[in-house]
């Protein structure tokens, strides 16, 4: 699926209000959509699709470069802070039933020019409607109780994850190293 076929290549700017969340991790966002996103696509006729975008490692990493942090417990932002286009936020990360595990996911939150200048940076579009449907299926109906990560991933629920390096520089902005 590309761009056209979504209606967007004649505009410069997703068909969705900004700023909007992102999720790189697919078993994240599917966990999240559960809860109280979109409920898998059943929610609103607005939110009927789920859609895995792809762009380039650099685009990704320049997108992170300009976040804040959102403070957590009682911590407020500086100006300068509330200036930048790009917001992150570290979620535990969540089995697929809901078990707690020992690293964060991150949400991103893109608004401003970030938000209108990353639509032409996508090189593939994919709709995994299908594949979250097929995840709420097997979570009603059990069959994912107790299991560990590697099991939705066999039975093509989830892909496999992998871990996303940066440099440095990016993790002192995104406040990889503190507790």
């Amino acid at each position: 699926m590309d761009k056209a076929q979504l209606g967007m290549d004649d505009v410069n700017y997703p068909p969705f209000s900004f700023p909007s969340l992102y999720s790189p991790h697919l078993m994240h966002l599917q966990i999240r959509l559960r809860r109280y996103r979109s409920n898998y696509s059943f929610k609103d006729p607005k939110q009927s699709h789920i859609l895995a975008l792809k762009i380039p490692h650099t685009h990704f990493h320049h997108i992170l470069s300009q976040a804040s942090v959102t403070p957590g417990h009682g911590k407020t932002m500086t100006a300068d802070e509330k200036a930048k286009p790009v917001r992150v936020q570290w979620d535990p990360e969540r089995s697929v039933d809901m078990k707690v595990l020992p690293y964060r996911s991150i949400q991103i939150g893109i608004s401003g020019e970030v938000a209108r200048e990353w639509v032409d940076w996508i090189e593939r579009i994919e709709d995994v409607t299908d594949v979250a449907r097929r995840l709420k299926r097997a979570v009603d109906e059990g069959d994912l109780d107790g299991i560990g990560e590697e099991e939705p991933v066999r039975r093509g629920l989830a892909r496999e994850e992998r871990v996303y390096e940066v440099d440095e520089e990016l993790r002192k902005i995104l406040e990889m190293d503190v507790g």
